[in-house]
């Protein structure tokens, strides 16, 4: 029986490296070329240092400090300084996912390839209960990834949100700061900031959603 899901539910989060991330980096590997030993010291300790940079990026090296959503209950953002935190805003998101026969129709952007499974590998770390969610590359009925959509599943070049936006001519939206420069704002404490960033991300999202039809508009 395929399932019914409930109202849309647009999402954001925003990531960092977990403290100890050095710690479980694996072991790189120089060229077999390579035969000068303070080359390839040299080569290892730039990829370690690089992929220490982009732990963020692994779903078993980040953690979610940041979430917003935006669905028929309301807009909700949430920020997490701690796996204290992050384990009740874990949860939060999952209790306004749903599960079974009432489950929301989840939408965003990459959310597949990233979102999705860091909420879902963080959960499994914090021991958070999470509903099951097929994320198969063409079959993934419950949820809507536009990064996916508008790229014909990868046939077609990937674009970023922030060009779509520009693309279609959505917004106006207010100044906002780049996902690079969310880590500068979670190590001065800036959570403000981080928040309105996950929260506007997810404005354009909506925005996009409407534009190319995944979404009704909101009613003037």
């Amino acid at each position: 029986m395929t399932p019914v899901y409930r109202a849309p539910l647009v999402f954001d989060i925003e990531t960092t490296s977990i403290k100890d991330a050095e710690e479980y980096v694996e072991p790189v590997q120089p060229p077999a070329n390579y035969k000068d030993e303070l080359k390839i010291a040299q080569w290892v300790a730039e990829k370690r240092a690089e992929r220490i940079r982009k732990a963020a990026l692994d779903p078993d090296l980040a953690r979610c400090v940041c979430i917003s959503l935006d669905s028929a209950a309301g807009k909700v953002t949430g920020s997490a300084h701690d796996e204290h935190a992050e384990r009740g805003l874990l949860e939060t998101f999952w209790a306004n996912v749903g599960s079974g026969p009432e489950q929301a129709i989840l939408i965003g952007f990459g959310i597949l390839t990233y979102d999705l499974r860091v909420l879902l590998r963080r959960s499994l770390y914090l021991e958070v209960k999470a509903p099951p969610i097929q994320m198969d590359r063409y079959r993934h009925p419950g949820v809507i990834d536009l990064m996916e959509l508008l790229s014909y599943q990868g046939g077609e070049t990937y674009h970023s949100l922030n060009f779509y936006v520009r693309r279609f001519g959505l917004g106006p939206f207010e100044p906002d700061i780049t996902g690079e420069s969310v880590s500068s704002c979670i190590a001065v404490g800036d959570w403000k900031t981080v928040e309105e960033h996950c929260a506007m991300d997810v404005a354009k999202c909506r925005a996009l959603a409407e534009r190319i039809g995944v979404l009704e508009r909101a009613a003037a």
